[in-house]
């Protein structure tokens, strides 16, 4: 028996050493994962830092943003009466160009007209000069003609 006390305590030694062992080697993997729990706390902690500053990054620059957007739509709206003002030029110079394309039409057909008025004339105007001329030199004759019998009529 005493053989089986001494097997017995043996094997409560065995039994206690692999028992601290055991323990040993628990606490060993609690204590690693406490330090692999700290890194990620430190992780998130981290995280949430730099998430609050991109979120408080984000916020100015959308505050940013919306003053901009604000201030070009200022001032595209105080640039409508120049665009209004601009279109209402650019209408009254196509009226004038209009007009100035209508006035010039006119006096081309007038200058037409008249050229083919004074085409159709020319021979006329011609006819008259050769009667005019012809007219006046028989008047010249007549004249020469009277002039020599006067001074014979004188001497009578």
């Amino acid at each position: 028996m005493e053989k089986l006390n001494w097997i017995i305590q043996i094997s409560v030694a065995v039994f206690t050493v692999a028992f601290v062992f055991l323990v040993y080697y628990f606490i060993q993997t609690l204590k690693s994962a406490k330090r692999s729990l700290d890194q990620v706390n430190e992780t998130v902690t981290a995280m949430k830092q730099q998430l609050d500053e991109t979120i408080e990054e984000t916020n100015k620059l959308l505050q940013s943003t919306h003053r901009i957007t604000q201030d070009v739509e200022n001032k595209l709206s105080a640039t409508d009466t120049l665009f209004t003002s601009v279109r209402e030029v650019g209408q009254a110079v196509h009226e004038v160009t209009r007009s100035v394309k209508q006035v010039s039409a006119t006096v081309s057909r007038s200058m037409t007209g008249v050229q083919q008025s004074v085409s159709n004339h020319q021979q006329k105007l011609q006819d008259v000069m050769e009667w005019a001329t012809t007219g006046y030199h028989l008047y010249q004759s007549w004249r020469s003609r009277r002039n020599r019998r006067t001074p014979d009529k004188n001497q009578t």
